[in-house]
């Protein structure tokens, strides 16, 4: 159950990320500032998908490994 609970933590805790980035994007004025802006959180986004992929295939490898 506990891994359920981590899995759920971990979801809310992206989708606050992502939340901010998108609001952070809508406060910065339309300069070469929200060019560099867009580009540091795309970054930060790339990083999350990437664990996340790794975590889920790790999990994965996990319960095969289990049955």
């Amino acid at each position: 159950m506990s891994d359920i609970t981590n899995e759920s933590s971990n979801i809310e805790a992206t989708d606050r990320f992502l939340s901010v980035c998108i609001e952070q994007m809508q406060i910065v004025p339309k300069t070469s500032d929200k060019l560099f802006t867009q580009t540091a959180f795309n970054n930060a986004i790339k990083e999350f998908v990437v664990a996340e992929a790794k975590y889920t295939r790790r999990c994965i490898e996990e319960l095969k490994a289990t049955d």
